[in-house]
């Protein structure tokens, strides 16, 4: 039996996506449904890492009693998790996040990791438990045809 996962496509006729954005990834013969439930950001302090992330992504903080926090949005796909973990970051992400900014050279609490370079346009910085992400300008408006 194979444990190596295949997403099966859901024109096929035995596939039938059960919600929006669901994937069936099989196992051998059984069949599990993947679909993204949460984005959550690790830090030994949730609150600081909270405030942090609640002012660069313009989203609301929300402290819970556990110490945990949530940052919330307009809707309920746009909630960020702030956990409390024991141990402090000490290699790099494997997964991050990209985030545009006005100026990416001044992003309050941040501190940076690597400055832009010809071939890598963006900045890496930090959050203030070392969570890193990457800085980048905004995109440029589109060009509009002259009438």
């Amino acid at each position: 039996m194979s444990l190596t996962p295949r997403a099966l496509p859901f024109h096929h006729a035995a596939c039938k996506a059960p919600r929006p954005g669901a994937t069936r990834v099989t196992y051998g013969r059984s069949v599990a449904e993947v679909s993204f439930k949460d984005l959550c950001i690790d830090g030994v302090r949730p609150g600081v890492v909270g405030e942090f992330w609640a002012g660069v992504l313009g989203l609301e903080l929300r402290r819970h009693h556990d110490g945990d926090a949530s940052l919330v949005g307009p809707t309920p796909q746009h909630t960020i998790w702030v956990n409390g973990v024991p141990e402090a970051q000490d290699v790099k992400n494997r997964v991050h996040l990209d985030v545009r900014f006005d100026d990416p050279t001044v992003v309050p609490g941040a501190t940076a990791v690597r400055e832009p370079t010809e071939e890598d346009r963006w900045r890496v910085l930090a959050d203030p438990e070392g969570n890193e992400f990457c800085a980048f300008v905004p995109e440029p408006a589109p060009e509009r045809d002259a009438d």
